[in-house]
């Protein structure tokens, strides 16, 4: 986020990064989902009623919350995207 307060006039740069951003949360959110969901399945008849409804609720939840950070960089990227193509009309209007 300092790069994206220093650089605020880059918008190239920025949506670079928020692409990257959001497909890195992505990617990480869905590795930690099959790591987990294995952890899970092998010692899922271990467990107490109560932790087998807790955990998986609390995980997804935790899930929705990254996916939605990742989706939020994501159109951060885009919209940064939209204002370099328009910064670069504006330069070929004035030339």
């Amino acid at each position: 986020m300092i790069i994206w307060r220093v650089k605020v006039d880059n918008h190239r740069l920025l949506s670079r990064i928020g692409y990257g951003l959001g497909i890195w949360i992505v990617i990480g959110a869905s590795t930690e989902v099959a790591v987990t969901a294995y952890l899970l399945n092998r010692s899922w008849d271990q467990w107490d009623t109560a932790f087998k409804i807790v955990t998986p609720v609390i995980f997804s939840l935790w899930i929705v919350t990254q996916l939605y950070g990742g989706w939020r960089l994501f159109q951060m990227g885009k919209s940064k995207a939209k204002a370099y193509r328009d910064s670069k009309k504006e330069e070929e209007d004035t030339v």
